[in-house]
């Protein structure tokens, strides 16, 4: 079930619930929580805003120019080490943290969501985007070089086992900021930018508007640009995007009208629609429009034949021999 379905759904049912059945339901929840979600649980029940961390906004930009400016860095050691079965040794690096620098990242970290949590939205914007982009320096001198040495971020901290974080949450944060900060076509822009980062795969939009202390305003005139912008962006992953789009403004249909409308810049988004067909077992509609993109989609391009081999899985639960043929052969 998508988010906007959802949200309609429970809009639905609150509406039938007398104001008992509610306290009933509450009390449950309440019943439920994690020990250590208690505090939040009546924040959140009495609207009272949660205490902000001990690091302010000025603090944590400070700390950021000492590490822009490298004043605060990682130590390094060179270790030579041999993989398993293997005679020919190689070199790795060794970080070590002696500005307790992950430990400040942490907390600064937790004060930005804090910031989201209370309304700040500015602020936490602010200071998400300078962390996010952050890249840290190393004692490690030229002359030492022993290989490609990658910028040391928050996902190469996090990959060397340094930095424990949830970069969903993190990006979900940054993106939620991001959207109550800007506006028009800076707010598109800069979304964008941002959704292609590494560390906000796999999010989308409607996960956006699913976060955050409080609905995020106009998202429905948002989404018709989000599509227009989109439509207009090449790449998988604005064509992945653009699908998550069509979903919320007119469900399957909207995703259908758009791969025919944006097939030569996003011939993907076929994929994306019969894959989902194939899901509900939709194996006419799959087949169908399967057949719509392998006749228009020029016979060269690889895409052709992906579309190609899903609407075949679909035809031969149809037992529908020509349509397996003709897509046999694309």
């Amino acid at each position: 079930m998508d988010f906007k379905q959802y949200m309609t759904a429970v809009e639905k049912q609150l509406d039938s619930m007398t104001g008992q059945q509610m306290k009933s339901w509450i009390l449950t929840q309440a019943r439920i929580v994690d020990e250590g979600q208690r505090q939040d649980f009546l924040n959140n029940l009495s609207g009272k805003k949660p205490e902000i961390l001990s690091l302010n906004a000025g603090e944590i930009h400070a700390w950021c120019e000492q590490v822009e400016s490298g004043t605060l860095y990682f130590e390094t050691e060179q270790e030579e080490y041999y993989e398993e079965g293997d005679w020919d040794s190689d070199w790795r690096t060794i970080y070590y943290d002696a500005f307790d620098i992950i430990p400040y990242l942490t907390k600064a970290f937790e004060t930005c969501q804090k910031l989201v949590l209370v309304g700040e939205y500015e602020t936490a914007y602010a200071l998400l985007d300078r962390l996010c982009r952050i890249e840290f320096y190393t004692d490690f001198e030229e002359e030492d070089w022993l290989g490609d040495e990658e910028p040391l971020t928050l996902e190469k901290l996090a990959e060397e086992g340094m930095l424990t974080i949830d970069f969903a949450k993190l990006s979900q944060n940054l993106l939620y900021a991001c959207y109550q900060s800007t506006n028009g076509e800076e707010r598109l822009r800069k979304l964008y930018e941002y959704l292609i980062w590494k560390m906000c795969g796999g999010v989308k939009m409607t996960d956006v508007f699913a976060f955050g202390p409080e609905p995020l305003p106009g998202t429905a005139e948002f989404m018709e640009n989000w599509h227009a912008y989109l439509s207009h962006t090449p790449g998988d992953r604005a064509a992945e995007l653009l699908a998550d789009a069509c979903i919320y403004l007119g469900g399957e249909e909207k995703l259908r009208i758009t791969a025919a409308e944006t097939v030569d810049m996003h011939p993907c988004l076929y994929i994306i629609y019969c894959q989902r067909r194939m899901e509900a077992e939709d194996w006419m509609d799959c087949v169908s429009v399967g057949q719509t993109a392998v006749e228009t989609i020029h016979v060269n391009k690889e895409i052709r034949g992906k579309i190609a081999e899903i609407a075949f899985q679909a035809a031969e639960h149809l037992n529908d021999y020509d349509r397996m043929k003709l897509f046999g052969k694309a």
